[in-house]
Order: structure tokens, then C-alpha cells, then sequence
């Protein structure tokens, strides 16, 4: 009984993902079938496929269509399945400084303002406002099926703009965010409070040493009238979707595979909370990963760089020569088995030139920059016309540096098969904006998951 249940979870998951991402095939009709310039879909040749669209809604009329119009019959909305095992709600006590209770209308009247700068008041009424902004925002999904998706992208949104208020108006000073730490701490009510406590979980992932310091019980600087503050403990904080992401995760790639990962960075390790690292344990479900890295001693890149200038054609063809050798190795242990190499961002342009180089059966674009400083690729004479292996390119729709154009005109200029998945909504790191995010009630992780399924 469990599995049935199980297995019909899982489908009603696909389903959703393929409903979300709008990967369903639509019907053409006469006009766009005969006028090929007025569709969004075309074909360059049998090498060039049709552009794979994620999240982008295409509203194609059907040729059997009437001038009726159906007023009375509602189109039934699709659950979010973002379920998630029982778990005691957060309480906000134990982040409190005092148990005094805090009026939501008068607590900010009993804060003494008489000795702030013009810098703190401002900092304090902008940091205010953005929770203001943020708890109208949990207010307007209150109760609703979509109220847990919300509440992330709602905090993402309000952890850049509090990001961008440190770093313009404290310029990451410790002292000056710990007094704005402990005025909220002291003086915030429990709907606030809470708002600000996940805005902290998540801008711990973005600075973690400054958030750590910030929300330390020392006073720098500070009277005990002016800051009083305790030490706290921020969770992990925790994705709606995380649950179903896990328990039913994307078929693995047949034949198995081993997936090569070039890093963006010549360094030993792949830096957490990164583009490149979310990539890589994505990938990990599809198959095994093995990580090129170009240093195999700890390398600071801060103390390099301040201690000689970065010689960035050395930096690069050590990683070349890296991910050159790992393709060998990898290959001597077990000839018959299948490569891919892939890259993030500058790394996929390093996966390219490799491509080139050694015999590889895929190779994944992930963000790959079409238009740099310098040139544009596809140039004569560009290495990456050399390519010979099927190849995936994954751009995002609001992408600067590769263009659906540019990246479709670089693609017929390729000798090899290639397939182009474009990110609705996405920059060029395939990060979707806060607009679209709440438009379609997902997060970037279930994103992430839509653009695995394409592979």
C-alpha cells in the first residue's frame, strides 16, 4: 500500500515539475506552421534542435478555436506539493532578550533616539523598512496553498536588499551592525522578529564570518544602554520543496557515466553556497562527479592576490592541463565508460577548449558567456568551432552576456549537435528573478531541478 502511495507521489511530482517549468508540447497552428518567422520555435537544421523553454508561457491559439468564450468553468489550480515531515514550529522566545511583551504598534516609540547620527537613523529606518516590506509580503499569502513558497522567495528578495544596505551604508563595520542587531533583537515584536531571524538564516549563507560576528554578544564601541544583545543560534534554513527534491530525485544518465566538473576558480576546493556548487551536487544525481581541480595544496586567493599580481593565462591553462588530465585518467581506469565534461559560468568556456582537445562523448554549458570583453565567440578561428561532441547549452532568458540570438547564431556556426535550454526569468548565473519566482510560486532549487529533467 505504502509503494502504490509512493509511486503515485512520485508521477503527481513529474507532473507538477512538467506543469511549473511548461514543458508540455503545445498545438500549432496553420500560421505559425506556415509563417516560421512568427513562431518561437524554429529549427536551424538537424544539428541545431528546437530551443528547449523553461518557464516561459507561450499562448499559441488552437485552429478549431471559436468566438465563444467560456465564462462559467474554472480552470483547477495544481497543489503545490511541497509536503514536509511534522516538525515543531521555530519559537521566537528564545531569540528574545527580555520576555516583557512588545506592542506591534507602540514599540518603536519606546526606542531613545536622542543620541543617534544621521548614519544610524538611516540605517535603522532603511532596515526597517525592509521588514516592514517583507511581513506585508507574508501577510498577502497568509493561509494560502502558497504560503511556505512565498515566505522563501518574500525573504531572498528582503536578504539582497539587506545585503545591499550593510554593504553601502555600514560598509561591513562590525560595531555599527551589532547595534543594529541588538536594537531588533531587544525591541522587535514576534512577527517581525521571526521575519528578521530568517533574514539573518539566509544572509548567513551569503557573508558567514560577518553574520557570525555581527550576531555575537560583544559590544563594541557600546554602552549597555545602547546595545543589549545575546549570542544566538541561526538554523539552516529550510526549502519547501527540500523534502520531494530528495525523496524522488531525477533518473540517473543511462550508461553510466562519469560527469567532470571544471571549476570557475583554480583553486582545491569548490567553494560552498556558489553557483558552481549548487551545479555540482545537482549533477551528482544524474551521475557520478569528479571535480577537475587545478591545485592540490590549500590556496587563499585573498593572500595571493595581495602578494603578487594573478597571472591569468598561467591560472588557465593550469586548469586546462587539470581537467585534460583528469579526462585521461579517468579514461585509462575504464575506457568503454562515458565522459562529460561540464562547466559553470567561465568554466564552461575551459570545458570547451577541453572538448576540443581530448575525446569526450558530452559536454554541458552551463551559463555559457557567448559575448566576453573581448570578442564574441564564434569568431573565425574560435576554438569551439573544433567541436565535435553532442552538446547541451543552458542560458538564462535574461541573460547579458549570451543572448538567445547570439547563443542560436553561435549554434549553426557548431559542426556538432547541440541542444539549447533557456531559463525563463533567469541572469547569466541562472539565478530567477524575485518577479518571476513569485509568479510561479517556486524556488531556485526547483528550478535547478526542472533544468536537470531537460538533460
Amino acid at each position: 500500500m505504502d509503494s502504490d502511495v509512493d509511486s503515485e507521489l512520485k508521477s503527481d511530482f513529474t507532473s507538477y515539475l512538467e506543469h511549473i517549468s511548461q514543458r508540455k508540447k503545445y498545438q500549432h497552428n496553420a500560421t505559425l506552421t506556415e509563417h516560421s518567422y512568427s513562431s518561437s520555435e524554429y529549427q536551424q537544421d538537424s544539428l541545431c534542435s528546437t530551443i528547449q523553454t523553461l518557464f516561459i508561457h507561450r499562448f499559441v491559439q488552437n485552429e478549431n478555436s471559436t468566438d465563444e468564450i467560456d465564462v462559467e468553468s474554472i480552470d483547477k489550480d495544481v497543489k503545490l506539493l511541497t509536503y514536509r515531515p511534522e516538525v515543531e514550529p521555530k519559537s521566537i522566545e528564545s531569540y528574545r532578550n527580555s520576555k516583557l511583551p512588545r506592542d506591534p504598534e507602540t514599540w518603536e516609540d519606546n526606542i531613545n533616539k536622542q543620541r543617534w547620527n544621521k548614519l544610524e537613523r538611516t540605517l535603522f529606518e532603511r532596515a526597517l523598512s525592509i521588514l516592514y516590506t517583507n511581513r506585508l509580503s507574508r501577510l498577502t499569502y497568509e493561509g494560502t496553498v502558497q504560503e511556505y513558497v512565498q515566505k522563501i522567495i518574500s525573504t531572498e528578495k528582503s536578504v539582497a536588499e539587506m545585503h545591499h544596505l550593510l554593504t553601502n551604508y555600514t560598509h561591513w563595520d562590525i560595531s555599527l551592525s551589532q547595534w543594529l542587531h541588538g536594537l531588533f533583537i531587544s525591541n522587535l515584536p514576534d512577527d517581525y522578529l521571526a521575519s528578521y531571524i530568517d533574514i539573518l538564516e539566509k544572509l548567513k549563507q551569503v557573508a558567514p564570518t560577518f553574520v557570525n560576528d555581527m550576531i555575537s554578544a560583544n559590544s563594541i564601541g557600546r554602552s549597555k544602554e545602547e546595545i543589549k544583545s545575546k549570542s544566538i543560534n541561526l538554523d539552516e534554513p529550510v526549502d519547501p520543496f527540500n523534502y520531494m527534491l530528495i525523496t524522488y530525485p531525477p533518473l540517473k544518465l543511462p550508461k553510466n557515466p562519469v560527469i567532470i566538473l571544471v571549476p570557475d576558480f583554480p583553486g582545491y576546493c569548490i567553494q560552498p553556497n556558489t553557483r558552481t556548487y549548487d551545479w555540482m551536487n545537482d549533477l551528482s544525481y544524474l551521475a557520478e562527479v569528479d571535480v577537475a581541480l587545478a591545485a592540490k595544496v590549500p590556496w587563499d586567493y585573498e593572500e595571493y592576490s595581495r602578494e603578487e599580481e594573478l597571472d591569468i593565462e598561467t591560472s588557465l591553462e593550469a586548469m586546462v592541463d587539470a581537467a585534460r588530465s583528469k579526462v585521461v585518467s579517468v579514461r585509462s581506469e575504464d575506457p568503454n565508460r562515458p565522459i562529460i565534461l561540464a562547466g559553470v559560468g567561465v568554466s564552461a568556456a575551459i570545458a570547451c577548449q577541453v572538448a576540443v582537445l581530448e575525446k569526450v562523448e558530452g559536454l554541458v554549458c552551463i551559463g555559457f558567456i557567448v559575448n566576453s570583453s573581448e570578442v564574441k565567440r564564434g569568431y573565425e578561428g574560435d576554438c569551439i568551432l573544433g567541436l565535435e561532441c553532442p552538446t547541451v547549452f543552458v542560458t538564462g532568458q535574461l541573460s547579458i552576456f549570451s543572448p538567445v540570438l547570439d547563443m542560436e547564431e553561435l549554434r549553426v556556426k557548431l559542426k556538432c549537435k547541440t541542444n539549447h535550454i533557456l531559463v525563463g526569468g533567469a541572469n547569466d548565473e541562472l539565478v530567477m528573478n524575485h518577479t518571476t519566482k513569485m509568479k510561479e510560486a517556486v524556488t531556485q532549487k526547483l528550478v535547478d531541478r526542472c533544468v536537470l529533467v531537460y538533460f
